[in-house]
């Protein structure tokens, strides 16, 4: 993956202190994080081959991510225990 995006996302990391929580180094974090995006491209590719597909021409019939985070917000109990320990809130739209 380019080498100034991981360096950029290991400054990201470290600026805000995101490899506290493992107490891994943060190269090493964004090394990991680059390997995600990577593998994820991997499969998005062999899932396209699979149906035939060019790769990029998936069309969705779904609904869109607005909607679905919009409903799940409205469905959210903020009341769960869980809500305030893994600080979650509702999105502003």
């Amino acid at each position: 993956m380019n080498t100034e995006f991981r360096q950029e996302l290991e400054s990201l990391i470290n600026k805000h202190s995101m490899e506290n929580g493992s107490d891994t180094p943060d190269f090493i974090l964004a090394q990991y994080l680059s390997g995600c995006l990577e593998n994820f491209d991997k499969a998005l590719a062999a899932r396209e081959t699979w149906y035939g597909r060019k790769i990029g021409t998936a069309i969705s019939s779904g609904p869109t991510f607005e909607t679905l985070r919009a409903k799940a917000d409205s469905e959210r109990d903020m009341s769960d225990p869980l809500t305030e320990l893994f600080d979650i809130k509702p999105s502003v739209t």
